[in-house]
């Protein structure tokens, strides 16, 4: 290790307190003057930082726009219109004019507000999508993403479409892996 470089240490002044005699045991002061040490400090080493590969992407998307979890369910149509302060759910319709809410697990607990909102504004969304079907009076069907299937074990049996969305990387590339995780009306025992 590298000692720092002495310069020669200024004499500083300090002013002198009235006299006062020192605690027992604190040094006599010297005098007026006093001499202080000073040094530079030597730069630090520099570190190296090992490169990382860029991470796999969390959702998917087509040069680099959101896909739409719509896409990844057979005979749903994404809506354009989201509800306030829950836009992460999307809001689809089938053929039928079926709504359906999708959305990540992470914003399950958004799912029931967005479900409410939907009907109580079904004939708003009727008027801002006029060229889809939409049928605000049939029950809205649920649609839960995961990209982890086992930390979602505990919603089979509930009334939520399950579905895997997971990246795999094939080659240099990476691909979106979709697939349903249960059945509708299915009842695990």
């Amino acid at each position: 290790m590298e000692r720092p470089e002495r310069r020669e240490a200024p004499v500083v002044e300090i002013p002198r307190r009235p006299a006062a005699a020192p605690p027992d045991g604190a040094p006599a002061p010297i005098g007026d003057r006093v001499r202080v040490e000073s040094f530079k400090l030597s730069p630090k080493v520099g570190r190296t930082v090992e490169p990382k590969a860029a991470g796999v992407a969390r959702e998917p998307d087509l040069n680099g726009a959101p896909v739409a979890l719509a896409a990844h369910v057979d005979g749903l149509s994404a809506l354009a219109l989201r509800c306030p302060g829950r836009e992460r759910v999307e809001i689809a319709v089938d053929d039928a004019g079926r709504p359906h809410l999708l959305s990540w697990q992470a914003d399950l607990d958004a799912m029931h507000y967005v479900s409410t909102w939907v009907r109580s504004h079904a004939e708003i969304i009727r008027m801002a999508c006029p060229d889809r079907p939409f049928d605000g009076s049939l029950p809205v069907t649920r649609h839960v993403f995961t990209s982890t299937p086992r930390e979602v074990a505990s919603l089979h049996g509930a009334d939520l479409r399950l579905h895997v969305l997971a990246p795999v990387r094939v080659g240099t590339s990476v691909a979106w892996y979709a697939a349903p995780l249960n059945e509708p009306g299915l009842v695990v025992a």
